[in-house]
């Protein structure tokens, strides 16, 4: 009876353990790229990109270069003033590639008057890495993870001090 005890209490334990361990320590090593997400903006009237060159602050990039791209091809430029906004003439309607202070962004250019409701007036090009990546110390931020410790917490001495208690004289 004990020795069952033992077993159930072993794999459930190494099934806890289980949800400790890190989704990517489990993956293989191969780095996935997120998709571009493209952008809807509307040009105004002779073909004009307007847009802002920002960093991950929300200030703006003053002196900034800025590439419009089609298909590899540079097809424009800009520079950023103080505001960090800056213009790019001449473009015609299609698919682009914004490069700005090492950041990249697909756009989809409207010509004038034809453009959706939800495209956009301007581009907002946000220089700088967004992303966050959380630390070791965020392991138990999950409140399945926490009431499951919890329970083991209470389960175990429980357990315990059942089978002192049930094995006899």
């Amino acid at each position: 009876m004990r020795l069952v005890r033992i077993v159930k209490w072993f794999v459930v334990s190494l099934a806890c353990g289980g949800l400790l361990i890190p989704r990517n320590s489990l993956a293989d090593n191969t780095s996935i790229q997120p998709l571009a997400v493209m952008t809807d903006v509307a040009l105004t009237k002779g073909g004009i990109l307007q847009g802002q060159l920002v960093d991950t602050t929300g200030l703006p990039v003053e002196g900034a270069d800025v590439e419009v791209r089609s298909k590899s091809c540079v097809v424009g430029h800009g520079l950023t003033d103080e505001k960090g906004d800056f213009v790019v003439p001449e473009l015609r309607g299609g698919v682009y590639q914004v490069v700005a202070a090492g950041k990249e962004c697909i756009i989809r250019a409207w010509s004038p008057g034809t453009a959706p409701p939800v495209a956009q007036r301007g581009l907002l090009v946000v220089a700088g890495d967004l992303t966050v990546r959380g630390g070791a110390g965020q392991i138990f931020t999950n409140p399945w993870l926490l009431a499951f410790v919890a329970a083991l917490a209470i389960g175990i001495p429980l357990s315990l001090d059942d089978s002192k208690t049930s094995s006899g004289p």
